[in-house]
């Protein structure tokens, strides 16, 4: 008997429990793949209104699906091919990393999410010829393959829901999706709800008390700090199809005639927030108009507004911020999922006083004594970038062609006579080594520590970042490599681990644990990563302008006194030290002292003296420009 019963379990297969969402992806029009489930919508949309159509199933933040692999590739073929026509043109969520670059370069496309973050795949099935020069892709079934296509046709769409991504549903989002009508675009992203009425236009004030819709909770017109949320505003008015629409973004100093500065997020009842993202579209921003607003040319879209003209406008509700002042007595049933009625924290303070850094919060789950789920839910970590407005130090206000080119390019950071951006590659740090420099620059190295913090905090307002940097292990010790020559690394870190030799700046907008962002992360140089940071610097040979009879010192760790043959050699000192802008020499007798200062910058920085100027006639200093 006990033979019989042990050949039996031998012979009898694993029961896996299936999951909510694997048990609710039944029906012709949808399928469960790997762990996701796939839902067809057979009504013809442009692209941005069937971003908006993925709420088939609530808390799982649905999207366009990401044809990750081939078996992605044939599941959602079949179902293609037998709900609807293996001809069909089907929308995915795979959109340009870059609008502004070229289009028909197959490494500037990445799967999108409803909240404007991306990931760059390795796997791409584009047809023979592709992409073409349009800004969204379909895939066809009797082509096997994906294709460009422009955003403004009317297609089928299949919609991706992922185990992943779920959370607990809660009351704001079905409100928010109850509120989608034919004259109503909602979006649910991050705990905000997005509402567009694109027949409903009012001027400023007007608008600015108008968002009202949702009761039990506090509306304003929408905040942009990201290009994330950039990213949700622009999809919203595109499906509106309007030129223009109006967000919470204003100059409290009516009497201003720098159209550049002084913009705040506004609400009705709170104070005011300086904003600093402010990505102008071509020929704005306008002097004399207070508002803003997102008009097309994605992602530099803001343009500026009278406060007495009316257009549309985006009102976003907030979870956190609820109206009601009613006590009430909440009760909770045995048994009861406690992931329900999980909550987020509020936002931390910034993690930097001045520039820019990281903010967190936490979802905490109920841990009512009345809760008797079988599971204890894990906590999650959410990270955004944040910044006060303040500057931390002081700057040249030199303008030079790099500089000028940087500061106009979107996500791009100009520190240490460098610049910094981002880059998306597939590659170990070698093949990042080589991208960098057909590019004109090289790998990135952070030679003060700030940097960490600041390009971290930067490039976070896009995507969560994980890229190579030129940090690596020579000699046994760690050093930053400038055109193939080791330099000296800042304080704080330590040798890493055998086998990971090359580094990689990490900064994440989700995660499981409390962690450390942005950071420096020791890495096999043999890993794949998907992103790099490269730098272009100015030479020190570029030009100068000599102001004879003076000399600059700095108040402090000012750079020693050398003896160089001419003024060429003590150039060809500074050029070695980041962030040097020019320098002390005395051709009397060649001494030399570099400086990270000048007379372009402001000599008192928060009442503190940074730098004075000696007129001496046997000096001359050389300031780079």
């Amino acid at each position: 008997m006990l033979f019989s019963l042990a050949i039996l379990l031998f012979i009898s297969p694993t029961v896996t429990a299936l999951t909510d969402l694997q048990a609710n992806c039944t029906g012709p029009d949808r399928v469960y793949n790997g762990t996701s489930c796939y839902v067809m919508v057979k009504i013809m949309r442009r692209h941005t209104l069937a971003k908006l159509s993925c709420n088939h199933y609530l808390g799982y933040s649905g999207h366009l699906y990401h044809i990750r692999n081939a078996a992605i590739q044939a599941a959602t073929s079949l179902l293609i091919s037998t709900y609807a026509l293996s001809t069909d043109w089907i929308w995915t969520g795979f959109e340009p990393i870059n609008s502004s670059a070229a289009l028909n370069d197959k490494n500037n496309w990445a799967h999108y999410f409803r909240n404007g973050t991306f990931v760059s795949p390795t796997y791409r099935p584009w047809q023979s010829g592709q992409p073409a020069a349009n800004n969204r892709v379909y895939y066809r079934p009797s082509d096997n393959g994906i294709s460009a296509q422009s955003e403004g046709t009317g297609l089928y769409c299949i919609c991706e829901y992922e185990e992943a991504l779920k959370l607990p549903v809660t009351d704001l989002e079905k409100k928010c999706v109850n509120l989608t009508s034919s004259s109503v675009l909602t979006s649910f992203v991050n705990d905000v709800c997005y509402v567009l009425q694109p027949a409903v236009t009012k001027i400023y004030n007007d608008a600015k008390v108008a968002c009202n819709a949702l009761n039990g909770y506090d509306g304003h017109l929408a905040h942009v700090r990201t290009m994330e949320e950039l990213w949700i505003v622009e999809t919203l008015r595109s499906a509106a199809n309007v030129a223009i629409v109006r967000l919470g973004i204003g100059q409290t100093n009516t009497s201003s005639t720098d159209p550049y500065t002084g913009w705040y997020l506004t609400t009705p009842t709170n104070p005011p927030e300086l904003t600093t993202f402010l990505p102008w579209a071509t020929s704005y921003p306008t002097a004399s108009m207070r508002t803003i607003g997102v008009t097309s040319g994605y992602p530099k879209s803001f343009a500026t507004l009278g406060f007495n003209a009316a257009y549309p406008f985006i009102c976003q509700y907030e979870s956190i911020t609820t109206t009601t002042t009613t006590t009430t007595t909440t009760t909770t049933t045995a048994g009861e999922d406690c992931t329900v009625s999980s909550v987020w924290t509020d936002w931390s303070a910034c993690s930097q006083s001045c520039d820019k850094g990281i903010r967190s919060r936490v979802l905490l789950p109920n841990s009512s004594g009345n809760c008797n789920s079988t599971t204890t839910p894990t906590p999650s970590y959410q990270y955004e970038s944040c910044t006060n407005g303040v500057q931390c130090k002081s700057s040249s206000t030199k303008v030079t062609t790099l500089k000028s080119e940087c500061m106009g390019k979107t996500g791009s950071h100009f520190a240490y006579s460098s610049c910094y951006f981002l880059a998306n590659i597939s590659g170990t740090q070698a093949d990042a080594s080589d991208y960098c420099m057909t590019q004109g620059g090289q790998l990135a190295s952070l030679f003060g520590e700030d940097l960490v913090s600041q390009l971290g905090s930067l490039f976070l307002q896009f995507s969560s970042v994980q890229a190579w940097i030129g940090l690596k292990v020579t000699g046994g010790k760690l050093k930053w490599m400038v055109d193939n020559v080791p330099h000296a690394l800042f304080k704080n870190i330590s040798t890493p681990p055998t086998g990971s030799e090359c580094y990689a700046l990490v900064s994440d907008r989700s995660s499981l644990n409390a962690i450390e962002n942005p950071r420096l992360s020791p890495m096999a140089c043999s890993a794949s990563l998907q992103q790099v940071i490269c730098m272009k610097s100015d030479h020190i040979y570029s030009s100068y302008s000599i102001q004879g009879g003076k000399k600059v010192i700095e108040a402090e760790s000012p750079e020693s006194v050398t003896t160089e043959i001419d003024s060429g050699g003590c150039g060809a000192r500074c050029s070695e030290i980041i962030g040097c802008v020019g320098f002390n020499f005395n051709p009397s007798d060649g001494s030399c002292i570099p400086t990270k200062v000048s007379p372009a910058m402001p000599s008192v920085i928060d009442g503190v003296t940074t730098y004075t100027v000696e007129i001496e006639s046997s000096w001359n200093f050389y300031e780079r420009i």
